[in-house]
């Protein structure tokens, strides 16, 4: 009885290109579903917005002066349980300033285009001071960290004397009944986008929607009064 013929070096070969190709391919799945997980926990990321107004240039009793300035600032702090970098990009905002002397039905000046939000009894007054949407320069929150952006709004006469004017006459009001500029109600709405660095964009054409930004975050915070 004759011994079995061991199969060649040549015989082989097409049993190790298989072998090493179903290697190569499980890698490249475990990396994907790696990528995949590491997205999925991005998109769990936080957002925690703070906002703090402070007025320079006012007369003693804190309306504003002609040179006065309104500092409007937001302080987005961005939570990331993921194993990626992310990357602050567009921040776009739309602030509101309650318009005390119109609720008191005070002629106002100059004119203003008035939104009425009602909360139970009392109906408020809000006028559009702010609104833009900007691209901010990269700032990174570190895998597995936290990080915040510190994003001021400055308006004077020389940036948008409009506004500044709109603000400047309700703080005068506030002060002449008595009160002060600190109490006035301010309306805040914001969109924020992250960067998930790592993840290339969808760039093809017959991309399905839902992956054009799949290396993107976006958060919305506050109340929208114009939508």
């Amino acid at each position: 009885m004759s011994e079995g013929r061991r199969p060649s070096r040549a015989e082989q070969l097409p049993w190790y290109v298989l072998l090493g190709a179903g290697v190569v391919v499980g890698l490249l799945a475990l990396a994907s579903a790696g990528t995949y997980l590491s997205v999925a926990d991005a998109r769990l990321s936080t957002l925690d917005v703070a906002q703090v107004v402070h007025y320079e240039g006012t007369t003693p009793a804190g309306a504003l002066l002609d040179n006065g300035t309104v500092n409007f600032t937001f302080l987005f702090t961005v939570g990331n349980p993921s194993p990626r970098d992310l990357a602050f990009d567009t921040v776009a905002y739309k602030v509101w300033i309650e318009d005390v002397p119109a609720e008191a039905h005070v002629p106002v000046a100059p004119a203003r285009q008035e939104v009425a939000v009602t909360n139970g009894s009392r109906t408020q007054l809000f006028t559009l001071v702010y609104i833009e949407s900007v691209q901010v320069a990269p700032s990174r929150v570190p895998a597995d960290g936290h990080a915040t952006l510190v994003f001021p709004l400055r308006l004077n006469a020389s940036s948008d004397a409009t506004n500044f004017r709109v603000v400047q006459n309700i703080t005068d009001y506030v002060v002449s009944t008595g009160g002060s500029p600190s109490s006035i109600v301010w309306n805040a709405w914001v969109l924020v986008s992250l960067d998930i660095l790592g993840i290339p964009a969808a760039s093809s054409p017959n991309t399905a929607d839902y992956l054009l930004n799949v290396n993107r975050i976006v958060f919305t915070w506050g109340d929208d009064l114009a939508a």
